[in-house]
């Protein structure tokens, strides 16, 4: 049996279908969790008081994540996983972490074990992107560590094409060690294929990041639908309902919902799904809506038309383009021939192309050809 030590973030929630899918291929796992620096969380906490516990945590998360990108953090982070290393490094056959915000030791050049990462996106990536730089470039000392972690690594599993090429052209890993590793539909099991009907007025948005996802330009072009559609109705899932001061005709807030069948019987009332993201890695949110047969209404940013098809499983406009999405979703909303179409043809490509347990087999048999050789670059 061979045996894995998994570095585990918060920031991957794609942790749990991981672990369980090594599992099934027979892997013993080691799972350390790494969390943001207890001075860190103390402070998140004190700056960023509420008397709603919910709203407290979600805020401290926010403010945390302004500055994950700090060399001071990737390394403070990288002291806690040295640790971990110099406690199982030597009984584990390969180290597995998910996303690049740390390293498995400082001294990455001389580890023995090898050690892969499993990510969706490079921070060169994301600082080049011309429609979403909420926060400072992550700088040169950022860049280099995140090189020496890639370079090093004996493979850096990536979620989308976009991101692999990134890998490739602003870090300098080979080609053969970045390789493509589909997030798979975020289900235990998917949803029946049954027949399904479309009302014809209901658009729904889940994301807890509102305006990243482009929650902002679709209440814009919600506006611009119902002069076409009165009877529309746009539901908005995700974000904290005192964080957005919305009070149009036809739009509900629900706020962050934990309840899974909720959220399916949310997918079940909509007729299309519509997230416009300004920057967008790889959502496994289009993957849930396709497995309810939905279509989806996005933006051709970053990975996301690597699973939204464009004029297949939905519609793409250009970012923070509303009058253009308004448009794109009339015209899904008055065809429901055409909603349906995309709705059949997004399920089955879930079901082909985007599943944990292919994602899994794949990466199970890098691994293992990793350590039979004790691969390292």
């Amino acid at each position: 049996m061979p045996k894995m030590l998994f570095l585990k973030t918060s920031f991957s929630g794609s942790s749990r279908y991981l672990m369980d899918g090594f599992r099934n291929m027979g892997w013993e796992l080691t799972v350390v969790e790494v969390p943001f620096p207890k001075t860190d969380r103390i402070l998140a906490l004190a700056l960023n008081f509420r008397f709603d516990p919910m709203e407290w945590i979600a805020a401290a998360q926010n403010w945390l994540g302004q500055f994950y990108k700090r060399p001071s953090l990737f390394m403070a982070k990288t002291r806690f996983c040295q640790d971990a290393v110099e406690r199982y490094g030597e009984s584990v056959d390969v180290i597995f972490q998910t996303q690049s915000l740390f390293m498995p030791v400082a001294g990455i050049e001389g580890l023995r074990t090898p050690y892969t990462v499993f990510t969706d996106y490079t921070n060169m990536l994301a600082d080049k992107n011309p429609y979403w730089r909420p926060f400072a470039p992550a700088g040169r000392e950022s860049y280099e560590l995140e090189k020496r972690l890639f370079r090093n690594a004996s493979a850096v599993f990536i979620t989308n094409e976009n991101a692999r090429r990134s890998l490739v052209d602003d870090y300098g890993v080979s080609g053969d060690r970045a390789v493509v590793a589909r997030f798979g539909a975020p289900f235990d099991k998917l949803p029946e294929d049954r027949p399904r009907s479309y009302d014809g007025k209901t658009i729904l948005f889940i994301g807890k990041d509102f305006e990243r996802k482009g929650g902002w330009v679709l209440v814009e072009a919600f506006r611009r639908v119902r002069q076409e559609i009165p009877a529309a109705e746009l539901i908005i899932a995700g974000p904290q309902k005192y964080a957005l001061k919305i009070r149009d005709e036809g739009i509900s807030i629900l706020g962050r919902i934990g309840d899974r069948e909720r959220i399916g019987g949310l997918y079940k009332k909509a007729s299309l799904f519509a997230m416009p993201s300004l920057s967008e890695p790889s959502a496994q949110v289009f993957l849930e809506a396709m497995a309810y047969k939905l279509p989806c209404v996005s933006t051709d940013v970053d990975g996301t038309s690597e699973i939204v098809k464009d004029g297949q499983t939905g519609l793409l406009v250009k970012p923070k383009d509303a009058q253009a999405l308004a448009g794109r979703i009339v015209s899904l909303l008055k065809d429901q021939d055409l909603m349906k179409k995309m709705g059949e043809y997004g399920y089955a490509r879930v079901r082909s192309d985007f599943t944990w347990e292919r994602t899994i087999r794949d990466m199970d048999a890098r691994l293992r050809a990793i350590i039979a050789g004790k691969g390292r670059p």
